[in-house]
C-alpha cells in the first residue's frame, strides 16, 4: 500500500469540506424552503380550523445548520383539537405546504410546551380568540 503524500493529503481534504460545504448549503436551502412554505401555508390553513388559537414552528427546521437528509417540518398548536380536525388540520398543512409536517398539540405547561412557546416561532395567531365562544 503506497503512502499518500502531504500534497495529496491536503487535496482530498480540499475535496472533502467542499463537498461538505455543498451539502450544508443544499440542507440550509431545504429548511428555507420548508420554513417558507409553512409560513406560506399558515394564513390560508390555520383560519379554518376554529379551535387553533396558536401555532409554532419549531425543531430541527428552525436551527440553522441541524436539519437532516429527508426532514419533517415540526409544527405545535395551542388549542383542543378533535381527533377528526386534528388528522384534517395535519393533511391540510401538508397539501397547501408541499412539505412532510410533525403536528403535536401543546397541553399545559410542561417542560416540552414550554420550550416550544419560548424557542419556537410563532406562525399563526388566532386574532381574539375569546370571540369565537361568544357567537
Amino acid at each position: 500500500m503506497t503512502a499518500w503524500s502531504p500534497e495529496e493529503i491536503a487535496i482530498a481534504q480540499e475535496n472533502l469540506r467542499r463537498r461538505r460545504e455543498a451539502e450544508y448549503r443544499a440542507r440550509e436551502a431545504q429548511r428555507q424552503k420548508a420554513l417558507q412554505a409553512l409560513r406560506d401555508a399558515a394564513p390560508r390553513v390555520f383560519p379554518r380550523f376554529p379551535a387553533v388559537r396558536r401555532a409554532y414552528l419549531f425543531g430541527s427546521v428552525t436551527d440553522p445548520g441541524q436539519i437532516g437528509p429527508a426532514p419533517d417540518v415540526d409544527v405545535a398548536v395551542e388549542g383542543a383539537l378533535s381527533p377528526e380536525d386534528y388528522f384534517a388540520l395535519w393533511r391540510a398543512l401538508e397539501e397547501e405546504s408541499g412539505e412532510t409536517v410533525g403536528l403535536v398539540e401543546l397541553t399545559g405547561d410542561s417542560p416540552f410546551a414550554s420550550r416550544v412557546r419560548e424557542s419556537g416561532e410563532v406562525i399563526y395567531e388566532r386574532q381574539n380568540p375569546d370571540a369565537e365562544g361568544s357567537h
